[in-house]
């Protein structure tokens, strides 16, 4: 293949790039459990797909696969002592690694800071349903200043979360066919902050007091551009097909991102071409995008009843292709 031959740098088709990253991927997470590794192969692969990230990234999928696995790399490599500048915990696909943070503060003995809360919020967005969800996404400054202050008010220097004796695990969902749904990983010099749910329902709190706070000030428009009382079918811009995509998503809001690979496999689509359409669509009809991709993938389906069914309170629960149902 030209592209091998020619140093990996130059044009390439997604497949490709995809095609060769399995073999990464199968190397540092299936070959390493048999065989030894050496830190030079290790540092090497890694640095590859930093660069491949950054010179593939306008496809977002291969992007944040890349950025999952060098999170999930870092994690494993158990060198705690500074995040490297190529892990990326803002992107989606990282959410999952992103536990790790949480980890290393237990670890510590040290209290949960307002900022990696409300991190930690940003990369579960379903976890601010409703249209709460909404508010913070439109007024996304305003929300963090609240939220930060909120934080400090109700929880001091932050949530304590004591240690424990339960290894840290992660789901490596990686790009690799081969990997099912996921790989998993036991980091064994971490606990895991997640066994107790009290912790996080007292971020999920703050934050809906905050979106309270934010409904209650009349200077905030929380509304989307949609102008209400329009009677024009604000489907007309999408084709069936996508219209298709568009109501099969609308099914619940948190996919496998296999599950949507399959989905845009039996309409013949692609996905991220498909995902951006339909965040396109939304943000002219509601100011926000649909569909966060990442595994999983994220449906906001408040933005589409509000945008399907506008301010109307007793309005019928409607479909994505903007049938009433039965």
């Amino acid at each position: 293949m030209t592209w091998l031959s020619q140093g990996r740098r130059g044009p390439a088709d997604l497949a490709w790039l995809l095609l060769f990253f399995y073999g990464i991927e199968r190397r540092l997470f299936v070959d390493a459990k048999r065989e030894s590794v050496s830190r030079e192969e290790r540092n090497a692969l890694v640095a590859e797909v930093a660069d491949l990230s950054e010179l593939y990234g306008e496809h977002r999928s291969f992007r944040g696969l890349c950025k999952n696995f060098l999170a999930t790399i870092w994690v494993l490599s158990g060198l705690y002592a500074d995040i490297p500048g190529y892990v990326d915990f803002t992107d989606r696909f990282c959410a999952n690694s992103f536990k790790a943070v949480f980890s290393l503060y237990v670890s510590r003995g040290r209290r949960i800071p307002g900022e990696v809360a409300l991190q930690w919020l940003l990369l579960h967005p379903e976890h601010i349903p409703g249209a709460a969800g909404l508010a913070a996404k439109r007024e996304p400054e305003v929300f963090e200043r609240l939220f930060l202050e909120g934080y400090k008010e109700s929880l001091g220097d932050g949530i304590f979360i004591h240690n424990n004796r339960s290894p840290l695990t992660i789901v490596y969902k990686g790009a690799n066919p081969s990997f099912g749904n996921g790989v998993k990983v036991s980091v064994a010099s971490l606990p895991d902050p997640f066994l107790l749910a009290t912790p996080f329902r007292n971020i999920r709190t703050v934050a809906e007091e905050c979106v309270a706070a934010m409904k209650n000030d009349q200077s905030l428009d929380l509304r989307g551009p949609r102008k209400r009382g329009d009677d024009q079918d604000l489907l007309d811009s999408l084709d069936d097909t996508h219209r298709e995509f568009m109501a099969r998503l609308a099914e619940k809001p948190l996919w496998p991102r296999r599950e949507v690979l399959s989905i845009c496999g039996s309409l013949s689509i692609l996905p991220d071409p498909s995902i951006e359409l339909l965040n396109s669509w939304a943000f002219v009809n509601g100011g926000l995008p649909l569909v966060e991709d990442g595994d999983p993938v994220f449906v906001d389906l408040e933005l589409l009843r509000e945008v399907l069914v506008g301010d109307k309170q007793e309005a019928p629960e409607s479909d994505a292709s903007g049938g009433k149902k039965e």
